[in-house]
């Protein structure tokens, strides 16, 4: 039986042909900010800030050692994204074509809340004067588009058909 460095022994002849052949895929595949992100929740979780404040400085080490300095901006947006999950919280992006003013943005939240069933919503307000009128609000995997544009259309397209 032959046995490679860094592998365990192995008695079929397939297995030993693979690693023969330089199948060491699993050594060069890349650690997604998804899994940094989750790796570094459950590393801080219930732990000091000293100590979340060490996690966070051995893993900047850990990133400019590896290179992956870039990654470091998408892997702080996953980590929001899991925490907001956790505590039932939804960014949604609002676009109206026009500014709201405080009684309408609280509108909106309501709405929010009730719609894209979340306990807390954070709302990123953006103007669009295409809209015409109306508002459309989106998150991830969820879009309510009432806006006067979207109205046009959909009654262009039931006029056409």
């Amino acid at each position: 039986m032959t046995v490679t460095p860094g592998f365990p022994p192995c008695s079929t002849a397939k297995a030993q042909a693979a690693r023969g052949r330089g199948n060491d895929k699993i050594h060069s595949m890349k650690t997604t900010p998804s899994q940094y992100a989750r790796a570094l929740l459950a590393l801080s979780k219930e732990k000091s800030s000293s100590d979340q404040a060490k996690i966070a400085a051995d893993f900047l080490n850990l990133m400019r050692r590896k290179g992956e300095s870039k990654k470091l901006s998408s892997i702080v947006k996953k980590m929001e994204h899991l925490q907001d999950a956790k505590m039932g919280t939804k960014h949604i992006s609002v676009t109206t074509a026009h500014p709201i003013n405080a009684e309408l943005m609280k509108e909106l939240e309501t709405f929010a809340r009730k719609n894209f069933e979340s306990k807390e919503v954070i709302l990123d307000i953006r103007t669009d004067k295409k809209l015409l009128g109306g508002v459309v609000m989106k998150t991830d995997n969820h879009m309510v588009d009432a806006s006067v544009v979207w109205r046009i259309k959909s009654l262009k397209k039931t006029l056409l058909t």
